[in-house]
Order: structure tokens, then sequence, then C-alpha cells
């Protein structure tokens, strides 16, 4: 149930992140912003990575990120972002 819940929602999923108010786009820049400090030099797993949104940003400080996600759909999504193949890996899994 969950699988068909996302699987339904990945076309509109990234638009959370595409809210233009000041204080969610502040919001996110100081999420980008820890998350880069704390993933540096890192080997990731990230789990329910969805659309990639996060897994994008990551891979620009990861050593390498394997990304997970139940949904095929969400995880079409991330992979037609053409992250570096050497740096990421997405995989359908249950978490």
């Amino acid at each position: 149930m969950l699988n068909d819940y996302y699987n339904h929602r990945a076309s509109e999923y990234e638009e959370i992140y595409r809210r233009k108010g000041p204080v969610r786009q502040k919001e996110l820049k100081e999420i980008a912003t820890a998350m880069k400090n704390v993933l540096a030099g890192r080997r990731v797993l990230e789990i329910a990575c969805g659309t990639g949104y996060w897994t994008k940003m990551a891979t620009t400080v990861a050593e390498n990120i394997l990304a997970i996600d139940i949904s095929n759909k969400m995880l079409g999504i991330a992979k037609a972002k053409k992250l570096p193949t050497e740096k990421v890996r997405f995989v359908t899994a249950d978490a």
C-alpha cells in the first residue's frame, strides 16, 4: 500500500522543494549546508531517497552513495537526474 502511494505521488513529490517563500528557501539552504557538512567524504546509505532531490546535493561532497527506495517511480525520477554513476547507485529496496 505504501509503495502504491509513493508511485502515485512521485511526479508531484519534488514540488515541496520548489516553494518560493523566503522562509522555506532559507530552511532548504540551511538543511543543504548541514547535510553537506555531515556527508563530506563519507560513504552514504540513503534510505527512502525518493526522487533524488537530496541525493543530487550529496553527490557534491560524499565519496559515494547507495540510494534505496521502495518506489520504482520515485527511483525513475531520481535516475533521470543522470547523477554520476561512479558515485551513486540506486536500488529498489524496502527499508
